[in-house]
């Protein structure tokens, strides 16, 4: 062998183990990352269970366990806010529950936004109470089918994309039926990570564990 040929061989074999370096720390990263974020929703979901436990022990009303369910979910989660839809028996999703200030999901009609004299008046009257059909809409869908649905990024002609308000507007989004030990049915729902980054499949498999938890507690 030459010395120009082994040179060049000398020099593929730090290549091939350069690579094979990379890759080891590559996936040793990858590793390390993946238990970081596994043990951050382990994390979270023993906060939530916390939350929902203790309040069972104080023996809080219903109307204040949902309350913490929502304020939990939203904090955990990282979201702006969340809400509590709860199926009705006459087959109507009517929101119970709000953390922050949580988008419509339903148009304001005309005629009610007439009657209010200043904007802040009609957001404190929407955000009291809400209604649509329990097979109308993405709420409802996921009532009906009893799947979870995560909307990285919402689009403009999505239903909750169209904000009738800067305040309602809608960018990321995620919902999950529950059906709690209590026997009400309906769907937990947080929008907008107080980050304002999309929620990631992370965020939404971590959803759908908590509402595994609600379902127990």
């Amino acid at each position: 062998m030459s010395l120009t040929t082994g040179v060049y061989v000398l020099a593929g074999g730090l290549l091939v183990l350069g690579w094979w370096l990379t890759s080891c720390v590559n996936r040793a990263r990858g590793a390390e990352s993946r238990e970081q974020r596994e043990s951050w929703a382990d994390e979270r979901v023993q906060l939530f269970r916390s939350q929902l436990e203790s309040a069972r022990v104080e023996g809080v009303s219903r109307g204040l366990q949902l309350e913490r369910m929502v304020h939990g979910a939203v904090t955990c989660t990282g979201a702006s806010s969340g809400a509590f839809f709860e199926s009705t028996a006459d087959h109507q999703m009517t929101r119970v529950v709000v953390a922050g200030l949580f988008p419509l999901v339903c148009p304001i009609d005309p005629a009610l936004r007439a009657t209010f004299i200043t904007r802040a008046q009609l957001i404190e009257h929407v955000l009291k109470a809400e209604e649509r059909p329990l097979d109308g809409g993405w709420i409802g869908r996921i009532a009906a089918s009893g799947r979870g649905e995560w909307l990285a990024e919402v689009p403009s002609d999505h239903e909750l994309g169209r904000s009738v308000d800067p305040a309602w507007t809608v960018r990321s989004v995620m919902g999950v039926p529950i059906a709690l030990i209590d026997g009400t049915k309906g769907v937990l729902v947080v929008a907008n990570a107080a980050s304002d980054a999309p929620f990631s499949a992370l965020e939404f498999d971590l959803l759908r564990r908590l509402a595994d938890v609600a379902r127990a507690v």
